[in-house]
Parts: structure tokens; sequence; C-alpha cells
């Protein structure tokens, strides 16, 4: 049995490292989400979905589940309600004096 220096072992061991992460970074992709995204991808999302409609409501992970999308749902209409909207004029009270 042979042993490996020093520096070939740390230059496997960087090889190694480059390559998961570039397989992690395909498979993130593929999936749906972006790259250094924390936000799944639709399709994952859909299927996550799917698989909690089958379970009981009361099974911890379907009520984070919920909890998750009902929170999204509510920072969507909050952002809606906080985006821009066209100045309106103000109206000038008449003097009826």
């Amino acid at each position: 049995m042979s042993k490996c220096s020093f520096k070939k072992c740390l230059a496997v061991v960087a090889v190694g490292g480059g390559v998961l992460v570039l397989v992690l970074t395909a498979k993130r992709r593929s999936s749906g989400g972006e790259a250094g995204s924390a936000e799944p991808g639709a399709t994952v999302w859909d299927k996550m979905e799917q698989a909690m409609a089958g379970m009981p409501e009361t099974f911890p992970p379907r009520i984070m589940f919920d909890n998750i999308a009902a929170i999204r749902q509510d920072t969507t209409r909050l952002i809606e309600m906080l985006e821009p909207r066209p100045a309106q004029p103000l109206e000038e009270p008449d003097d009826a004096s």
C-alpha cells in the first residue's frame, strides 16, 4: 500500500470538492430553482403541495407547509399594497364665503 503525499491528498480533496459544487449547482438548476436561491422552484413547490394534500391536517409538516403558503400569500399582498401608485391631484376645498 503506497502512501500519498500531503499535496496529492490535498489536490484530490480540492478536485472532489469542486466536482461536488458543480453537481449540486446543476441539480439545483434542473429542479427549477435558481442557483444560490433559497426559494424552491415552481415544480418542487407543486410536488410538495401534491404530497401534502394527501397528509392529515394535523400532520406537523402539513401544518408547516400550509403556514408557509399563507405567509407567501400575505407577503405578496403586502408587497402589492406597498408598490408606488400614481400621484392623485389634491382636491382644493371650495371657499363658500
